[in-house]
């Protein structure tokens, strides 16, 4: 990645994260957590019978629990994208806000803005705003799979 990119992510990754700070992401466990806490069932029910499946299920969900969802900034989500999935989400948001700016506000923008100026602008805008969480939800669950919530606020 040359440095003008670098600057560039780093920009837009600033810029996000101060207009979208309230943003965050919960991912759930995968199947393996269920597999844990039944192999903790059986585990417990062969060293203590009846008691043990109870005590196994229980240590088996707890440490499910505890090791299991995990909340995940907007920060962080983006920064675990490849440089090839940055410019994918980053001209799929360009292409957006440029379209909601052109046909809902009336107004014209240069289409070779930086995202970073674009955000810059009309980040604060409701429909803007709005459209931005969907295309970023929808980009991280094209990713993440049903193993991702949103919890915007």
């Amino acid at each position: 990645m040359s440095t003008s990119q670098a600057v560039i992510i780093s920009s837009v990754l600033e810029t996000l994260t101060r207009l979208y700070s309230d943003v965050s992401y919960e991912l759930a466990p995968a199947i393996y957590s269920g597999l844990f806490v039944g192999g903790c069932t059986v585990v417990g029910g062969l060293i203590g019978g009846r008691f043990g499946l109870l005590i196994g299920g229980s240590i088996g969900s707890g440490l499910s629990s505890y090791f299991g969802r995990k909340i995940v900034t907007l920060r962080q989500m983006i920064q675990e994208l490849s440089t090839t999935q940055l410019q994918t989400l980053f001209a799929l948001l360009s292409e957006a806000i440029i379209s909601i700016v052109v046909t809902v506000l009336n107004r014209r923008v240069d289409n070779n803005s930086h995202l970073a100026n674009l955000l810059e602008m009309f980040g604060g805008n409701s429909v803007v705003r709005s459209r931005v969480l969907q295309i970023l939800t929808d980009f991280f669950i094209s990713i993440h799979g049903d193993r991702l919530n949103s919890m915007a606020a």
